[in-house]
């Protein structure tokens, strides 16, 4: 852009100049041709031959400034008018000749469209000449006559202040329009700087400061703290929006931007002048609150950050919806660098993700330690599938009817070489944050295929396998032909590979997400719905897809026989089920009155630490062989 702008001013310039190249040229030729008349008249017939010998040269200019050759018929035109004139003065009367109001106009063209060294060499030609000639006249070597004729002087005097007016006129009128456009062009550029600083210094989108202007703002609050010699605090809430990915994944980019601007204005609204609210970016912003009497005086503006936060937001039809997870810490008590406590809010942060989300926490010394620790572990993740430090345990699925053992939930586990078993719970959160859970999740499905496939071949031929699957996962393009290879590598059918989805993945309803359950269902594929009641039902959702399965909760079912509310819960979803020409299988059962009272209400299959704990595949087909010692109190399983 920057580039076409020069080039257009260039342009335009060379336009003034050829056209102005060409009028002072053609008002010249009228003019020299207009004082031959006059001379011839007057009886000087050598004065007149020299201006008449000069219409050629000129006419040659005038031509070769009509074929835009501007620089060569302006140069050919003042040294030929230099030369006319000089001649006129040495063969006439010298500097009393009229002629001579003739050097400035000459000057005046040179200096409109010749060179610098034209210039000066023409104003230092006529200064030689003009000073020889007064040496010779003063020396009586060569007089100059006085006498003049009084009737075409002053006509030839009208002409040639004429040609120097018109000349005047069109640079003035030039130099004023280039300080106009000078002055046009520079409130551009005073618009364009401003314009400049602001988006380096706030978000594009949400028009609030970034992260360079949230830093000079932090170090005028501490100059401002510093110079009142007061004990009031400083306060970084640094604040993450739960489950933003969802609108985006869902509605859009666009909607996505709409709902982070009308967030951007609550936040602003929530806070006071002084305060700074600005944007880090993606769905994360940073509040400054300066001239706390306490620390804890924060809490009130992160509760009602909340509020404003949760009330949901109208975006064409769609009413978005979202949390707000937020971190804390206070200058100076949890440091005095501006990097060093926006990490420690984000540290306090992911502390209020890892508690449920929608809540608050002040930064504290435990937290570090804990981020180091995960970051630690996250490292130590990535290596364990290169180092078969992974492995799948299976944990039965029984009919609740028969107490038949019909299939086996796959459970990665991690066998850390310095810290021993670690649990699910720990790594899986991590590996999903990372998107590690693609990797881990595709050996997962590979593992078990395998293991099942020989257990079908020698024990059960319809015993099938339930693997848990990620959205990261179903969004991959490459998923449907990971499963197709992991079935024609293993002789297993599709019927016997179930795939297990959170009911909290709903949200992520996707293109991508429906493209690929539509593409694994007609594979013949079938599919659960795990944990369900415990996230964002989506009834409309799990008809939609026809899942095969509901998964209730272990939550609800553990001591569910002297819980009404769990009983209640329990009900309904297998109301639902029934509704839905679906089954349901309640996990976590462990005592004979909870599988008592799962077969009254009709609930048809079951798997909880009753029948087994997770077990490896060797310890899964003794199950299988030898029905009897599936219990609870069954030490082979407990050790």
């Amino acid at each position: 852009m920057r580039k076409t702008h020069a080039h257009d001013d260039a342009q335009s310039i060379n336009n003034v100049l050829e056209r102005r190249a060409f009028q002072l040229i053609a008002i010249s030729c009228l003019a020299v041709f207009l004082c031959a008349v006059l001379t011839l008249l007057e009886g000087d017939i050598l004065i007149c031959q020299l201006l008449i010998s000069s219409v050629p040269p000129l006419s040659f200019c005038l031509y070769l400034a009509h074929k835009k050759h501007t620089k060569l018929s302006s140069e050919g035109f003042i040294w030929t008018l230099t030369f006319l004139l000089l001649s006129i003065l040495w063969l006439s009367n010298g500097f009393f000749n009229a002629g001579l109001l003739a050097l400035p106009c000459i000057l005046i063209f040179a200096a409109m469209l010749g060179t610098s060294s034209s210039f000066g060499a023409i104003l230092a030609l006529f200064s030689l000449n003009i000073a020889l000639m007064g040496y010779l006249h003063s020396r009586g070597i060569f007089v100059f006559s006085h006498i003049t004729n009084e009737k075409t002087r002053p006509i030839i005097s009208i002409i040639i202040i004429g040609v120097s007016g018109f000349s005047m006129r069109l640079l003035i009128k030039d130099y004023t329009h280039a300080i106009r456009r000078l002055g046009r062009e520079n409130a551009k550029v005073k618009e364009s700087e401003k314009a400049i600083a602001f988006l380096a210094n706030h978000d594009s989108l949400t028009e609030l400061p970034n992260r360079t202007l949230a830093n000079e703002r932090f170090q005028e609050a501490v100059q401002r703290l510093t110079l009142s010699h007061s004990n009031k605090k400083i306060a970084l809430m640094f604040i993450d929006l739960d489950d933003f990915k969802t609108i985006n994944d869902s509605l859009g980019h666009a909607a996505g931007d709409r709902y982070l601007v009308a967030i951007a204005e609550r936040l602003r609204d929530a806070t006071r002048p002084r305060d700074t609210v600005c944007r880090l970016g993606g769905d994360e912003f940073l509040l400054i609150l300066e001239g706390l009497d306490h620390e804890r005086d924060a809490s009130l503006v992160a509760g009602a950050i909340q509020k404003r936060i949760s009330r949901p937001v109208i975006t064409g039809q769609h009413k978005l919806v979202c949390s707000a997870s937020i971190g804390i810490s206070v200058y100076p008590n949890d440091g005095e660098r501006y990097n060093e406590l926006v990490k420690k809010a984000d540290i306090a942060m992911y502390r209020s993700k890892e508690v449920g989300r929608n809540t608050f926490h002040y930064y504290c010394v435990s937290m570090n330690s804990d981020a180091l620790d995960r970051m630690q572990l996250l490292d130590d993740l990535r290596t364990a599938l290169k180092n078969n430090e992974l492995y799948v345990e299976y944990q039965p699925i029984v009919l609740l009817a028969t107490g038949k053992m019909v299939g086996a939930e796959a459970l990665v586990r991690w066998q850390h070489p310095t810290r021993g078993i670690i649990g699910p719970d720990m790594f899986i959160p991590l590996a999903e944050k990372s998107g590690l859970i693609v990797d881990i999740g595709a050996w997962v499905l590979e593992r078990a295929c395998h293991d099942i496939a020989g257990l079908q071949h020698h024990h059960a031929t319809d015993f099938y396998v339930a693997v848990n699957v990620s959205t990261l996962q179903l969004k991959r393009d490459d998923f449907k032909e990971r499963v197709e290879n992991v079935l024609a590598s293993t002789p297993i059918s599709p019927q016997s590979l179930e795939l297990e989805i959170t009911e909290s993945e709903l949200l992520s309803d996707s293109a991508e997400f429906d493209e690929a359950i539509t593409q694994l269902k007609a594979m013949g594929i079938s599919l659960a719905i795990d944990d369900f009641g415990t996230g964002y039902s989506n009834l409309g959702y799990v008809q939609k897809i026809k899942v095969s399965k509901l998964k209730i909760d272990r939550s609800f079912v553990h001591g569910i026989q002297g819980n009404s509310d769990n009983q209640a819960i329990v009900r309904a979803v297998h109301n639902i089920a029934d509704g839905l020409i679906m089954s349901t299988v309640a996990e976590g059962v462990e005592h004979a009155c909870e599988l008592d009272f799962l077969k009254r209400l009709g609930i048809t299959h079951g798997q909880g630490y009753f029948w087994s704990r997770p077990v490896a595949i060797e310890c899964l087909i003794h199950l299988l062989q030898e029905p009897h010692t599936t219990s609870l109190n069954n030490e082979l399983f407990l050790s």
